[in-house]
C-alpha cells in the first residue's frame, strides 16, 4: 500500500473514531442529516454511506463495507487480505483499509 493511500485511509479512520467515541455506533449517519461525509485534501470526499452499496457499518468490534470516493474510487474497511479495520469498543480504530 503506498503513503498516499496509507494517509487518506488513516484520515478517514480517524474522522469515523470521532463518530463511534460520539455513541453513534450503529451505522454512519443515524441522524440522516448527510454526515457520513468526510473531506481529505488528497483525495476529495468520501462518502461513508453510499445509495450503490451498503456503506460502512460501525460495530463494538470493527468497521465493515465500503466508502465511496470519487477520485480514487472504493474503499473496502473489511479486505479479507490485510485483516481489516478493527473497533476496541472505546472508540479506538486500528488495522487496514484497501
Amino acid at each position: 500500500m503506498n503513503a498516499k493511500r496509507t494517509s487518506i485511509c488513516a484520515a478517514a479512520i480517524m474522522v469515523i473514531s470521532a463518530y463511534v467515541s460520539l455513541g453513534w455506533a450503529e451505522n454512519i449517519d443515524s441522524d440522516n442529516n448527510g454526515s457520513q461525509y468526510v473531506w481529505s485534501e488528497n483525495a476529495g470526499w468520501f462518502n461513508f454511506e453510499p445509495g450503490e452499496e451498503p456503506g460502512v457499518h460501525v460495530s463494538e468490534t470493527a468497521l465493515t463495507g465500503y466508502a465511496w470516493a470519487a477520485n480514487i474510487g472504493w474503499i473496502n474497511l473489511s479486505p479479507m487480505a490485510y485483516g481489516g479495520v478493527f473497533n476496541d469498543g472505546a472508540g479506538n480504530l486500528s488495522g487496514y483499509a484497501w
